[in-house]
């Protein structure tokens, strides 16, 4: 397929425009995608903004058109002649390059290029899109090592947290949740969580007072406060996963993890964890966890910087249209 496109180009710091190029050419094993749906993720909010770690591992002007789009779906529009089970016409999702490429995700475009999709015919595009968060999800939990019965904190309930509660939730997992905001702490207790105010002056004494023998924390909020809190919270022989985007340094109580002999775990997905998107793709396409009510806004692929510029914090999810 030949013609042009239109993508969106991280330029620098806090902007990005919106340019024409070459829809991209596939490989005998690829495929090429017209996007339907994509999620604009905290990290991609982050390195619009400057601030994620992924900032310290590239400079400007390494960033390409339709970087760093990733939560996408889409449909087939043409499959190489070694492409095996998708053809025209079906509806994917896991639309980025893999292998050695598995950074190299650039859905923020009108079309994509994958070589390892993932067939969700019937699924609602804007709920296979997010796929990739799934993953991340599940990539916390397994580097929780728990059980079910076990009780497990997570810290922070915007999309990633929520989406580990309603995953610990259908593992018959008991979870306590925390958030400073009232409707993200209404949606974790209607996925089956305990919550607790992080605002309350009291809030560790309220967790101890629900927790027991608290597992794991799964921290998804990136506030060093939190992380204070959580090193005495934690039961002996625990796991403390830190996912939340933080500072390129943070500082951990050495002292309470100590002494409760705690494994802190770094989550990065492919490493030390089997590949989860298959599950993910799954768990979305069966509709078995609530994404939808969680997108706060919908809007057009040419109006993402705007987008950025005038996020509401409140927001958990936005989604372009091409």
């Amino acid at each position: 397929m030949q013609g042009k496109m239109k993508a969106a180009w991280l330029k620098g710091l806090r902007r990005f425009e919106i340019v024409e190029v070459n829809i991209p050419r596939i490989q005998p094993d690829q495929v090429l995608v017209r996007i339907l749906k994509v999620g604009i993720c905290g990290s991609d909010k982050g390195m619009w903004a400057g601030h994620h770690f992924f900032n310290d591992l590239y400079t400007w002007e390494q960033f390409t058109p339709g970087e760093h789009g990733h939560e996408a779906s889409g449909i087939v529009v043409e499959a190489g002649r070694d492409v095996k089970g998708i053809k025209e016409g079906d509806l994917v999702c896991r639309l980025n390059l893999v292998g050695s490429h598995d950074l190299e995700m650039k859905c923020f475009a009108e079309y994509t290029v994958a070589d390892a999709p993932i067939l969700v015919n019937g699924g609602d595009p804007e709920v296979v899109c997010f796929a990739d968060p799934v993953v991340v999800a599940l990539n916390h939990i397994h580097h929780a090592h728990v059980s079910s019965g076990d009780t497990v904190l997570v810290t922070g309930q915007g999309f990633i947290g929520l989406l580990v509660t309603q995953l610990l939730r259908d593992q018959h997992i008991n979870i306590i949740a925390t958030d400073i905001k009232d409707r993200r702490l209404k949606l974790s207790a209607s996925f089956g969580a305990k919550t607790v105010d992080a605002k309350q002056p009291d809030c560790q004494e309220r967790i101890a007072a629900l927790g027991g023998d608290i597992r794991a924390v799964i921290e998804c909020s990136g506030s060093d406060d939190v992380l204070d809190m959580v090193g005495r919270l934690l039961g002996k022989g625990g796991t403390l996963v830190m996912m939340g985007a933080y500072h390129q340094k943070v500082t951990l109580s050495y002292t309470q993890l100590r002494i409760r002999g705690a494994t802190v775990e770094f989550p990065m997905n492919g490493v030390k964890c089997k590949d989860n998107w298959l599950p993910a793709a799954e768990i979305l396409h069966r509709n078995e966890i609530e994404v939808k009510s969680l997108i706060d806004h919908r809007d057009k692929l040419e109006n993402l910087q705007k987008v950025l510029e005038n996020y509401d914090e409140e927001w958990l999810r936005v989604v372009l249209e091409p």
